[in-house]
């Protein structure tokens, strides 16, 4: 298929939908002269105010005054607040803004009687290192395994369509000795569902460090390496050509190299996630030019009142 073909077929692709108040990770600003916390206005640095927003979940739209009281109080700078919701509660850490300090002050994590409905709250370098403050530095979502999801790792975002996700990429994958490589490992989520369609032979791979340690845990009997997926696919000769492929890039889509190494690998299959459909046509046009063929494809609104959706794919090669 070709790039106008591969249009086609997305507009023709059944689309799931999701209800509104879906977001189990947010990532919002504290303006500390406005005392406000929020998502910026349109097109602006300015901190709007979060009312009636269809967008975040009961739960954060309920500690969004505690949260700015308690940010009053401890802290004097411009940072960004990044909250994830689990099965469990509720976990904050602050982190370096794009107009604020490079470094969070651990005075600036507010005190923990100040945060009730809060389990736990920390900080993260702007490498991505989480910091203790205090609580649990993590959530736990509960699919047909649990995964463990710490603050500031990357995990599907749509609480309505995170286990319809698992159980379609479960079944994508399907059953079979085939090993199964995740190039975009995150904390296990699209691994742990390959392993409950009957997998065994799981390797994620995941460059943040954080992540990969989780993913460790969420999946004890998986090979987890952290490095970038490009350097680990680089090795293409010594990988088996029989094997299933689950990749779900960040909106960019693939980089050139992993294109090439993917191609260069010819996996037989190819689970192939992205949220942005041009970047997902890019390099979906790549891998149908070196022979792969367009098995299935379907889109998912995880990204209500957005004009982001997310394609889900599958790819193969003789």
């Amino acid at each position: 298929e070709s790039k106008p073909e591969i249009a086609a077929l997305l507009a023709e692709a059944s689309v799931t939908p999701s209800p509104a108040a879906y977001r189990l990770r947010n990532r919002l600003h504290w303006d500390p002269r406005a005392r406000q916390l929020g998502f910026y206005g349109h097109r602006s640095w300015r901190v709007a105010e979060i009312t009636d927003c269809r967008i975040v979940t009961p739960a954060l739209a309920e500690r969004l005054p505690v949260l700015t009281a308690a940010l009053t109080v401890s802290c004097p700078e411009p940072v960004d607040l990044e909250t994830v919701e689990g099965d469990n509660g509720f976990v904050a850490v602050l982190r370096p803004a794009k107009r604020g300090p490079g470094d969070i002050l651990p005075e600036w994590v507010p005190a923990q009687d100040r945060c009730p409905g809060v389990a736990g709250f920390h900080r993260l370098t702007d490498s991505g290192r989480l910091e203790p403050g205090w609580g649990p530095q993590h959530v736990t979502v509960n699919l047909p395994i649990p995964l463990e999801v710490p603050a500031g790792s990357f995990f599907q975002g749509n609480r309505h369509l995170v286990p319809w996700l698992f159980v379609k990429i479960s079944e994508l994958v399907g059953p079979g000795d085939e090993p199964v490589f995740d190039l975009h490992g995150g904390v296990g989520f699209l691994a742990a569902a390959a392993g409950h369609a009957g997998r065994t032979d799981l390797t994620v791979v995941e460059i943040h460090r954080g992540s990969a340690s989780a993913a460790r845990r969420n999946l004890p009997n998986a090979l987890v390496i952290a490095v970038a997926a490009e350097d680990f696919v680089a090795r293409a000769d010594s990988l088996p050509r029989s094997s299933v492929v689950i990749t779900d890039p960040p909106r960019s889509g693939m980089s050139a190299e992993l294109r090439r190494s993917l191609t260069t690998w010819r996996p037989r299959r190819v689970v192939m996630l992205g949220c942005d459909p041009s970047t997902w046509s890019r390099d979906a046009a790549e891998l149908l030019g070196a022979g792969y063929r367009l098995r299935h494809v379907e889109l998912a609104d995880l990204f209500p009142f957005t004009h982001h959706v997310e394609v889900i794919a599958v790819m193969e090669v003789d």
